[in-house]
């Protein structure tokens, strides 16, 4: 069976917007503000921490973004294997929703 490797990088833009709506989704941000900044880091597992006007600022988990990420591809009709393996990294400055398929998918990720 082929195996395949897939890298969708996202811009900080859209990080920010997968972060919000997802947040908002599930209850935890006011349906009023707007997202103004997201901090992203690398300590083992990747990070972020959402900044949005008239609310504490959310930290979220590699979960949690990707999570985020998948509902974000789902709405813009961004194909996403469901038997992938799905994993988050951080490139350039930028979040990579990396997606392994097949018996045994490559283990480098594609630039």
């Amino acid at each position: 069976m082929p195996s395949e490797v897939r890298a969708i990088k996202f811009s900080n833009d859209e990080l920010m917007t997968a972060l919000f709506r997802y947040a908002q989704r599930n209850g935890q941000g006011r349906k009023s503000g707007l997202p103004t900044k997201v901090k992203l880091s690398q300590n083992g597992e990747v990070s972020a921490r959402l900044y949005a006007t008239y609310q504490e600022p959310l930290d979220c988990n590699a979960a949690y973004i990707a999570a985020a990420l998948i509902l974000l591809c789902v709405r813009q009709r961004i194909p996403i294997p469901k038997k992938a393996q799905k994993s988050i990294h951080v490139q350039d400055g930028n979040v990579v929703l990396v997606l392994k398929s097949g018996d045994s998918p490559p283990q480098q990720i594609p630039p």
